[in-house]
């Protein structure tokens, strides 16, 4: 892909070309990356569970659309009838585990990602919990503060925090999350405008 891959962006790309994504399209990607995982898991005949969700294997083509790559290691779930049916009429590899709350899960921990800037966020839910409520613990990529963007970055937060939850017991479906950061996403332009933004821009934030 011409742009690379998410990681790159987000931790590589910075510090060779002194530029660091701003928050428009950190959310714009992460819609992408949501819509793509929603479609993957609620396919009426074939399901996948990527199960290696990372911003590794996100790509980025000339537009910053993300693509989701490297399905090595996913799990294709058949529809025995052939038709669409609920649940129960799925082949799962084991009935105690279930790969698309993997999935739910590493969305969360790619949804850090984005808001933090780190390459290994908190992903402990008590914590995240913390920082959505009470601003701590230096969560949020400090680039991003102040710009007009808290509210959203608040409620991406808040998905964040229901999606780790999901991988304990939670019922958030891939689905419900799309439809979740979609509405945020709504406020958002398809312009280019804070596509990125140079350090310069940013005295003291790094």
């Amino acid at each position: 892909m011409s742009n690379g891959t998410l990681h790159q962006w987000l931790h590589s790309r910075p510090k060779v070309e002194g530029r660091k994504m701003g928050w428009s399209l950190r959310l714009r990607i992460a819609v992408g990356i949501a819509r793509g995982l929603a479609w993957l898991h609620h396919n009426n005949v074939l399901r996948v569970a990527h199960l290696k969700m990372s911003s590794h294997c996100i790509l980025l083509d000339e537009k910053f659309e993300p693509k989701i790559s490297n399905f090595g290691d996913s799990n294709i779930l058949m529809n025995t009838s052939g038709t669409p049916s609920s649940a129960c009429n799925f082949v799962v590899p084991c009935s105690s585990y279930d790969p698309y709350k993997a999935d739910v899960y590493g969305f969360g921990v790619l949804l850090l990602e984005l808001v933090s800037g780190r390459e290994r966020p908190c992903v402990d839910t008590d914590s995240v919990r913390d920082d959505v409520c009470g601003w701590e613990f230096g969560l949020i990529d400090e680039c991003l503060m102040g710009r007009g963007f808290d509210e959203e970055i608040y409620e991406t937060l808040r998905i964040a925090e229901k999606c780790i939850e999901a991988y304990r017991g939670g019922a958030t479906s891939m689905l419900q999350v799309y439809q979740a950061i979609r509405v945020i996403g709504k406020s958002r332009s398809e312009s280019y405008v804070d596509l990125y933004m140079d350090f310069e821009d940013n005295e003291g934030s790094l």
